[in-house]
């Protein structure tokens, strides 16, 4: 955070047509020290904050020069720019990004918490990751529980300091930690579409639909991931049987219209395309499986025109894109060794070009 206190004070002076000595006299301090904060070489004692305030007539968050709807707008502005970096694979400069951000805007939440996500590497981290940042990991969390105001943040730090107990080998203290937070049925989504319950109205179907975007996101991560982490089976197995259930989702949508389904057939698509270009798929394969990816992206661009739920949907996951223009986007940009292979593929290429 900028700090212009110095610069201020120097203003304020010259405004109420005081000299430097006569503001020291009235603080009862040296007119060096006056000098000093002008010049912004130290900044005034916090405990002089509220005498200066009133000596100028002005509020501390004037006399600190601390614009609240400004910093909002560059907060948010981080913040997006940090998760795009990451959806872009672009992990060391999302590093670097939040690390600066975190030194200039130490006392912000929203960056605390961003900073503490991308210390363990993202929101699933490995023990001993979470073990080696323990007092970090901590210290963050604690000052989130003790000063945020907004909920969300506040739950994420709950559920960081549950992962580092599960990490400690916790288990119990843990799960009675996460007890904490709402389950399911007391997401906002959810109370949100129940105070329109029994009304036929557009707010109704508003959050019936968006709920159903959001369910479906959850259901195709965990789906797929069912599937993969099971050791009955071997990887070709998994890797039919995933694309099986993603093209028989795809085949009620081609029946119904039902842009909920789509939405869902997307994600199965996008999750498997993940797993097959980071692990166990062929040129083939990943070409075959992204295809439907951005087939199914293609047609949910156009349908979200006239969908404002889903143009919601799409906006907040694509950070204004369209769905086809961010997939594009990552894999023209991810810097994973699977992904530069791929972009040296003649039939990779010409597979992205028909998006484009």
């Amino acid at each position: 955070m900028n700090i212009n206190i110095g610069e201020n004070i120097k203003k304020l002076r010259y405004k109420k047509d005081v000299t430097q000595e006569q503001l020291a006299d009235f603080l009862n301090i040296s007119n060096v020290a006056v000098s000093k904060w002008e010049r912004g070489e130290t900044y005034p004692d916090i405990s002089l904050l509220p005498i200066l305030a009133k000596y100028f007539d002005v509020t501390i968050d004037t006399l600190v020069g601390y614009d609240f709807a400004k910093n909002k707008e560059i907060i948010e502005k981080i913040k997006n720019e940090y998760w795009q970096f990451r959806i872009n694979g672009l992990f060391e400069k999302a590093t670097e990004y939040i690390n600066k951000a975190y030194i200039e805007y130490y006392d912000d939440y929203t960056i605390m918490y961003l900073y503490m996500i991308d210390l363990i590497g993202g929101k699933i981290a490995s023990e001993k990751i979470l073990l080696e940042n323990k007092e970090k990991i901590l210290h963050i969390s604690d000052k989130i529980l003790s000063g945020c105001n907004d909920e969300k943040i506040r739950l994420e730090a709950i559920n960081m300091k549950a992962k580092l107990l599960f990490a400690e080998g916790d288990k119990k203290k843990a799960l009675e930690m996460l007890q904490r937070l709402p389950d399911f049925g007391g997401t906002v989504g959810i109370k949100s579409e129940e105070l329109f319950c029994g009304y036929e109205t557009a707010d109704s179907q508003y959050w019936i639909r968006k709920n159903l975007y959001s369910l479906s996101q959850g259901f195709a991560i965990r789906l797929i991931k069912k599937i993969l982490f099971n050791n009955d089976y071997s990887i070709e197995t998994k890797k039919v049987n995933c694309e099986n259930i993603c093209n028989y989702f795809y085949d009620i949508y081609s029946k119904t219209n039902e842009t909920a389904i789509l939405f869902l057939s997307h994600k199965l698509y996008e999750n498997l395309a993940l797993w097959t270009i980071s692990y166990f798929g062929s040129e083939d394969d990943i070409i075959r499986i992204k295809n439907r990816e951005l087939e199914c992206a293609k047609d949910l661009d156009k349908i979200c025109i006239n969908d404002i739920v889903l143009k919601e949907i799409i906006n907040e996951m694509c950070n204004g894109k369209s769905l086809v223009e961010r997939t594009l986007e990552f894999l023209d940009t991810a810097p994973q060794k699977t992904y530069q292979r791929m972009r040296r593929s003649e039939k990779f290429n010409k597979l992205l070009d028909m998006y484009r």
